[in-house]
């Protein structure tokens, strides 16, 4: 059995439209979980509900600490021996829990990843795929670290057991999914990755991830600083410093992309201490070359005061 595993936060709007995608998937042994994490609409109210009339729903109720910590407390509750997250805002598509489970043929396979498709008011705008492939997990790290693969933890399969003594990152808001997969990645033997479409990603504007907060943005560096210490004799292990520094400048480029000063004493630790043209170089050219650009220019201001 595979375990859905979906905090839920004041989503009662949201709640009817994700759980329809759940009932429609092709892959019928399933269980959601749904972790009411402190909401003050009818989410729980509405969640109740569906338990009582679908037995296959299990309903967890807390105060509210954020996503990341919901999320920890719907893994201990599930009894899936796969789980797979899924935000409340966003869809499954009908065969994407049959596509990801029979990824698992393999006995050492330990992560399958699917490709995504964003919609936008109703239409689809994007669909990311990748090449089909078997890989291990530090090349797994690796792929992430530099973009090549997404680090949600949405759009993915787990086998459940990757997730104990997971250290979950507290106060973020941005960041926590990096934070938990980069660590799931360096437990898992094999990693199969799908050229195929399962995640449907709806974007609102009401979204953390597209709120435009001093705090998230800062929160998308202090999660790369989280990476670094809880996987530190890793990282040594398995010599990924580089892929660490390419990590970081990710994370500087969503900083930046959100309008962050360049007196932020977190952006310029991690452009002091991860900069370098081996680190641009295996992220996004685009990407690379905004970060390159907004360092230069920085350091020949700062030579002219």
């Amino acid at each position: 059995m595979i375990s859905l595993i979906i905090p839920t936060y004041n989503s009662e709007k949201y709640i009817e439209r994700c759980y329809k995608s759940i009932c429609i998937q092709t892959y019928s042994d399933w269980e959601a979980v749904f972790v009411d994490d402190g909401s003050v609409d009818n989410s729980r109210i509405l969640l109740d509900s569906l338990a009582e009339t679908d037995s296959r729903v299990k309903v967890v109720s807390k105060v509210n600490e954020g996503v990341a910590v919901a999320r920890q407390w719907g893994i201990e509750a599930s009894k899936g021996q796969y789980i797979t997250f899924l935000d409340i805002d966003d869809e499954l598509l009908p065969e994407a829990l049959d596509i990801l489970m029979a990824g698992f043929s393999e006995d050492d396979i330990d992560i399958v990843i699917g490709g995504m498709q964003l919609t936008r008011d109703g239409k689809i705008c994007k669909r990311i795929t990748y090449k089909n492939a078997v890989i291990s997990g530090v090349e797994c790290f690796k792929m992430l670290c530099c973009g090549t693969l997404r680090w949600q933890l949405w759009g993915k399969a787990y086998r459940r057991t990757l997730f104990d003594n997971i250290v979950t990152p507290n106060g973020l808001k941005v960041g926590q999914d990096m934070a938990a997969c980069l660590q799931v990645a360096l437990r898992a033997a094999r990693v199969r990755v799908l050229d195929c479409v399962v995640y449907d990603y709806v974007q609102n504007s009401s979204s953390v991830s597209h709120t435009r907060l001093e705090v998230n943005t800062i929160d998308a560096l202090r999660s790369a600083l989280f990476v670094e210490c809880v996987l530190q004799k890793e990282i040594e292990r398995y010599d990924l410093y580089s892929d660490v520094d390419s990590m970081y400048m990710l994370c500087v480029s969503v900083a930046l992309n959100r309008g962050i000063s360049y007196d932020n004493n977190y952006l310029q630790d991690s452009l002091a201490s991860h900069f370098s043209f081996r680190a641009l170089r295996r992220i996004n050219w685009l990407k690379a070359i905004n970060i390159a650009v907004f360092k230069y220019l920085h350091i020949n201001l700062a030579s002219y005061r």
